[in-house]
């Protein structure tokens, strides 16, 4: 993406607030987010941190808080950086928590405001694949200014994988999906449980922006494997 494009993505996509972010016990990091974690806290006490102003209009009018970049330009310190430690500063969370494990920059915040707990949550299957958090582990465990808390994984051994690279304590949680449901225990019992990573998107849709392939394509794995059963 060059400049100018990225310069137009970013004002098109951001909805700009003349003012200070909020001061708030809870920052959710990432809009996503917000609808999973939004249930384990009083509204009253969370802010969203946005992270998405270049992204598609899914993500549409992320904020951008303008006294911040006043403040900074008065200054001659306009960064991300500083944008992000001043808004950190601002909020003043406790605890700062995401289920976007698999963002890098997430782990990178803590050195700018370590005051509050952090706290990342799997959301989701990872791998090594292009695109995905362990891609590119080697690079990651070269960076000694990655932290976090306490990452709540579906499993030991990705929990090692992230404590390779950060300064992290894991906790075995499962998936936090999951574990809205609530067990029948007076259904069926069966031998074998087949659990799909289904979602609902267009057959000609790319499963990820790196990759050509597409859902179509990708279900048509799982198929052959349910047949097969």
């Amino acid at each position: 993406m060059n400049r100018i494009s990225k310069f137009v993505k970013f004002f098109f996509y951001s909805k700009f607030i003349f003012g200070y972010p909020p001061a708030k016990k809870v920052l959710i990091y990432d809009n996503q987010s917000y609808e999973i974690l939004k249930r384990f806290f009083k509204s009253s006490e969370i802010h969203v941190f946005d992270t998405r102003h270049f992204n598609s209009s899914h993500y549409f009018k992320e904020k951008i808080y303008l006294r911040l970049i006043f403040n900074l330009l008065f200054d001659f310190k306009i960064s991300k950086k500083n944008y992000i430690k001043n808004y950190f500063s601002k909020v003043r969370p406790k605890l700062v928590i995401t289920i976007m494990d698999n963002y890098p920059a997430f782990y990178a915040l803590k050195q700018y405001y370590p005051k509050a707990k952090f706290i990342a949550i799997q959301n989701s299957h990872r791998s090594a694949l292009p695109g995905d958090i362990f891609y590119n582990l080697k690079i990651l465990q070269k960076d000694k200014n990655l932290f976090c808390d306490y990452i709540l994984v579906f499993n030991a051994v990705l929990g090692k994988l992230y404590t390779s690279f950060c300064s992290a304590k894991f906790i075995v949680a499962g998936s936090i999906r999951s574990n809205f449901k609530k067990i029948n225990h007076k259904k069926k019992l069966y031998d074998l449980l087949y659990i799909s990573c289904f979602r609902d998107r267009k057959e000609d849709e790319r499963v990820h922006e790196t990759e050509n392939k597409t859902w179509k394509e990708f279900r048509s794995k799982e198929e052959k494997l349910i047949k097969n059963l």
